[in-house]
Formats: structure tokens, C-alpha cells, sequence
């Protein structure tokens, strides 16, 4: 729950630039008590969807109501949804040493999804060497996120208007690489390894 307040509270300028105050400060309680309250019916869904996906989606239902309930527009949610977690991500894969960026690039792009869905709701930065370590394969999280529980779990939440978000996510891991990984990459001269 505390890093979940600390990404919306970091996102204030953006939500901003299309809110007032006081709907921000509405929106960022009424956020935090729905998800408080999505996490708790949970493990309903665990079986049928993975965990990474589950704790993006129920942080995505909890924002996207609050944003609901202060009446802005849909299209102005999705576009922040997209924003939040691209911008929560790339502050966490800059944590990254270049060797670590390069080897999980290479091999383990399931990896990059599970930094990319846990950046907004759980992810703590100061475990990445911990996970780093503690990768298995996993076949759903190289599919396609529509292809997941996702969109059913949207369904079943009221809010199937996220689904068109789970297409635009897929192509996230693409644009950190060519966005991030390419940038750091040439900005690392032979006496960074050394």
C-alpha cells in the first residue's frame, strides 16, 4: 500500500495538468481505498491470473474508478494509466547497472514484463538484485497481455473499457530498449566495466 501512495503522489503534477487540487487530493484517497479493497479480494483471481498481471490490474481498477468518480474523461484516464506506469518504470529500470539491463534484455524479456506490471503497484527498488535472482520461465508473461486473465478480470470489475490499455502496455518492453537500454548504452564508455 505505501509504495502504491508513493507513485500516485509522485504522478501529482501530471494528474494536475487536468485536475484541481482538492479533486486530486479526492482522487488519490478514494485510489488508495479501492485498492485496499481490490487487494483484498485478490486472491480470488490468483489461479487464473498471473500474479504480476493481477497486482498491475487491480492497482489500474483502483486509479481508473477514482478517476470515475471525479467525471474526467475516459480517454484522459487511459492516457494517464499508460503515462503512470511507462514514467513508475523507467524511474525503476534507470536503477538498473547496465550489465544487469543487458543480460535480461538478451535472455529474459518476461523479466522486463515483471519489473514493468509490479512498477506501479508493489515493486520495491531496493530489491532488484533479490529478483534478478529469482527469475523462472514464465509462458504467460511471454504472451500477449490481452491473451491474459487481464481483460476478464476487467470485465468482471465493471471497467471493460481498460482493456484497449492491455494492447498498448505489450509494447512497452520495446520502447524501454530502444528508449532506455540504447540511451545508457551510449552513454557507457570501456572504463565503466572496468
Amino acid at each position: 500500500m505505501e509504495r502504491f501512495i508513493c507513485v500516485l503522489e509522485a504522478a501529482e503534477e501530471q494528474m494536475l495538468q487536468f485536475l484541481d487540487e482538492t479533486a486530486l487530493k479526492r482522487i488519490i484517497e478514494q485510489a488508495t481505498s479501492n485498492y485496499d479493497k481490490l487487494v483484498k479480494d485478490q486472491h480470488k483471481y490468483a489461479p487464473m491470473i498471473n500474479e504480476y498481471y493481477l497486482n498491475w490490474g487491480v492497482a489500474m481498477v483502483a486509479i481508473y474508478r477514482a478517476f470515475q468518480q471525479e467525471k474526467v474523461e475516459h480517454d484522459s484516464i487511459l492516457n494517464f494509466l499508460y503515462q503512470l506506469t511507462y514514467n513508475t518504470t523507467k524511474d525503476i529500470f534507470l536503477d538498473l547497472s547496465f550489465v544487469q539491463m543487458a543480460y535480461y534484455l538478451i535472455c529474459n524479456r518476461v523479466f522486463l514484463k515483471q519489473l514493468m506490471l509490479n512498477a506501479v503497484s508493489i515493486f520495491d527498488p531496493t530489491h532488484i538484485e533479490n529478483i534478478l535472482e529469482e527469475q523462472e520461465a514464465d509462458y504467460e508473461l511471454e504472451g500477449r497481455m490481452e491473451e491474459s486473465g487481464l481483460a476478464a478480470y476487467f470485465q468482471e470489475q465493471g471497467v471493460p473499457e481498460l482493456i484497449p490499455l492491455l494492447e498498448r502496455l505489450d509494447h512497452l518492453i520495446d520502447e524501454y530498449a530502444d528508449e532506455i537500454f540504447t540511451k545508457k548504452q551510449k552513454e557507457l564508455t570501456l572504463e565503466d566495466f572496468i
